[in-house]
This record gives C-alpha cells, sequence and structure tokens, in this order.
C-alpha cells in the first residue's frame, strides 16, 4: 500500500472564492500546497465552507 497525506481545507461561512476578485486566505493556503512532499504523494480536499450554496440552502 503506498503511503498519501492527505491535507483538508474547509474555508469560512460565505466565504465564496469564485465570486471574490481576491482568494480566501484558505484558498491561497490551498494552491501552495505541493504535490508531493519527498516521495509521499499529497491528496488536497477542499470544502467551500457553510452557507456557500445558493439562497434556498442559506434560508436551511
Amino acid at each position: 500500500m503506498t503511503k498519501r497525506r492527505l491535507i483538508v481545507f474547509f474555508d469560512g461561512t460565505w466565504q465564496e472564492p469564485a465570486n471574490t476578485p481576491q482568494p480566501t486566505n484558505v484558498v491561497k493556503l490551498l494552491r501552495a500546497v505541493p504535490s508531493s512532499a519527498g516521495d509521499i504523494p499529497q491528496v488536497v480536499f477542499y470544502d467551500r465552507g457553510v452557507g456557500t450554496g445558493n439562497v434556498v440552502d442559506r434560508l436551511r
């Protein structure tokens, strides 16, 4: 079995990086992560955060 490193990023509530001129700090960190560290591949997961769906999702 191959070793892999899982790196998980969660953005804050109501943050939508696609709709802002500046990326969030979490997105900046995500982009800075190399695809591997030494000989260990790094797998990155990003979640936009709570409340980043459509208007109906925000009202639930």
